[in-house]
């Protein structure tokens, strides 16, 4: 997530596309997509080197909304809008 908005910023003065994100809240979604719990946010570990999945390092309820949101309180980008970020020098 970290890389598509450093992306977007570079690219596109730091406006999202919300076509290329994952989002579960049905405002939020465009399109026809639905969201589905195996969306989530997969954590590190979640596949195994085996090329099974560890179903615990999955956050069903967590989109990249809750990512960039994530980043934020982290310090690593600054939301100005619902479209527009930018990173936090």
């Amino acid at each position: 997530m970290l890389a598509y908005l450093g992306t977007r910023c570079q690219d596109q003065k730091g406006v999202l596309n919300p076509e290329h994100l994952r989002m579960r809240h049905p405002a939020l979604r465009s399109g026809l997509r639905v969201w589905r719990p195996e969306y989530g946010t997969r954590l590190s570990g979640y596949w195994k080197e085996n090329g099974e999945t560890d179903s615990t390092r999955l956050l069903a309820d967590h989109d990249d909304m809750d990512c960039f949101d994530d980043l934020e309180a982290a310090g690593y980008v600054e939301n100005r809008s619902d479209v527009i970020f930018s990173p936090v020098s």
